[in-house]
């Protein structure tokens, strides 16, 4: 019973920003190579290009709701 608590309380602290952003950082860095220090690096920027891209369209859809 306790178990089932702790996941409860684990997944209550889970916000849709770390969901959505899980998936695309485990395929980029399955998909891509990383056997060199660059590669890893430029996975990193590629990640958080995507990751300032779906802010940026969040916000812009966000507001365009509240607009009407």
């Amino acid at each position: 019973m306790n178990h089932q608590l702790d996941v409860r309380a684990l997944l209550k602290g889970i916000s849709i920003w770390e969901v959505v952003l899980f998936l695309p950082a485990i395929l980029l860095f399955s998909y891509l190579p990383d056997e060199r220090l660059i590669d890893i690096f430029i996975n990193v920027f590629i990640f958080f290009c995507c990751t300032i891209g779906l802010f940026t369209i969040s916000r812009y859809v966000q507001r365009f709701v509240k607009r009407g």
